[in-house]
């Protein structure tokens, strides 16, 4: 039964998780235990169901997880339970709702910021998921910044997006080769409008800062654009009589 239970899981599976975290409006889906968050693993869904990673889950509930008998184990107080597995990358996963019934928990959900939790959740305790690989505390302030300056109140496909621009900036020869120096470059007049009218100083929405951990940690949505305008406010300007159109996020035109 577990082996058939696999092969259906893998099959249905198999054409959908590899990039199921990036659904282009929303951030990643993650997991949180008491403001704890769980690194380092992805949650896999189809239409109807949740999986999650046995071990991280178990382990910092309390349990103890073990290989006993070719079944993984979760060893709970004075019981063993046997939840129906299967692998992926690595590691073995079962239904959410086999956790809950072991643990007698119930997850949470936070649709805005896409994370199922466990016990409290405060929504600024969103910068504990920064893992700070390749990135440092001060780009994570000044991303995270200019996104909720230029890009608050739009959809998270929006925050993203202002956030590549950014990072295409950083990669790209003619900029600096810092996200702080790329926000405050002033070399051929002031670059973002946030640092002119000083609203680059108000603190960022949760939702903003996991744009701002995921833009680098290296999801990007706007291509190779260096630039944009919000045509609503500036219908003409140098932009957009020198540079290639490439598309239009809600307030936002982007371009080469």
């Amino acid at each position: 039964m577990k082996e058939i239970f696999q092969i259906l899981i893998t099959i249905a599976f198999s054409t959908f998780i590899t990039n199921q975290a990036y659904d282009a409006e929303r951030p990643i889906l993650r997991l949180s235990i008491n403001n704890f968050p769980i690194h380092d693993v992805a949650i896999l869904r189809n239409e109807e169901e949740i999986f999650v990673p046995i071990r991280k889950l178990a382990e910092k509930l309390g349990a103890e997880v073990i290989w006993q008998s070719e079944k993984t184990t979760i060893i709970y107080g004075k019981n063993k339970y046997f939840p129906p597995t299967f692998l992926w990358n690595s590691l073995s996963y079962t239904n959410i709702i086999e956790i809950e019934n072991i643990f007698g928990l119930k997850f949470d959900y936070n649709s805005n910021l896409n994370i199922y939790y466990i016990g409290h959740f405060d929504e600024t305790a969103v910068r504990n998921f920064a893992t700070f690989n390749n990135y440092t505390e001060e780009d994570l302030v000044w991303l995270s910044r200019i996104i909720h300056a230029e890009a608050r109140g739009e959809s998270f496909e929006g925050m993203l997006a202002v956030g590549s621009v950014v990072m295409n900036r950083k990669a790209y020869p003619a900029y600096p080769n810092t996200v702080k120096e790329v926000i405050f470059d002033s070399r051929h007049g002031i670059q973002f409008s946030p640092i002119r009218n000083g609203s680059i100083n108000n603190s960022p929405q949760p939702t903003a800062i996991l744009a701002a951990i995921e833009v680098l940690e290296g999801r990007r949505n706007a291509s190779s654009a260096l630039f944009f305008k919000n045509p609503n406010i500036v219908p003409v300007s140098w932009i957009s009589n020198n540079r290639e159109y490439a598309f239009s996020i809600e307030n936002h035109s982007f371009f080469y």
